[in-house]
């Protein structure tokens, strides 16, 4: 059994994949086979994701907990705020994706993990990920995490 697995029911990770923007417009069953490949993180509180100008080469998929953005490492100056169905990295739309900011667990969270092949083979499952993806970074041109 896996962290995700002890966490998470399969109906929950069904809700979260239902809310998350990487997977609007794609149906649950769809969804759900397309993440049985992904690894699965485990962050407590406080420890930290990204750091800035750090180069990502995961897309990150929170499916429990809380992680923010913030020009601290410690967590002070927070600028966002991220929660289950929320994704961040993102390297299949670019080379790499450099981070402007810290991003920390505010609480015990969990992430599905995506190396770049399993992003690629997600885009070409799922075309509308594709989509997704672009819309996502779109909406956070000023912290570019994904």
């Amino acid at each position: 059994m896996t962290d995700l697995e002890a966490t998470l029911t399969p109906a929950q990770l069904g809700e979260v994949l239902d809310r998350s923007p990487l997977f609007a417009g794609i149906g649950r069953p769809d969804a759900l086979a397309a993440v049985a490949a992904a690894q699965t993180v485990a962050l407590p509180p406080d420890a930290i994701l990204f750091t800035p100008g750090q180069v990502s080469v995961h897309l990150y998929l929170i499916v429990a907990g809380e992680l923010i953005g913030s020009r601290d490492a410690a967590g002070r100056e927070r600028i966002a705020r991220f929660v289950p169905g929320d994704c961040l990295g993102g390297p299949a739309m670019s080379v790499h994706s450099i981070p402007l900011t810290f991003i920390l667990a505010k609480t015990r969270s969990q992430l599905l993990v995506f190396d770049r092949e399993a992003t690629w083979n997600l885009i070409g499952s799922l075309p509308k990920v594709a989509a997704n993806l672009l819309r996502i970074q779109s909406l956070r041109p000023h912290m570019a995490v994904g």
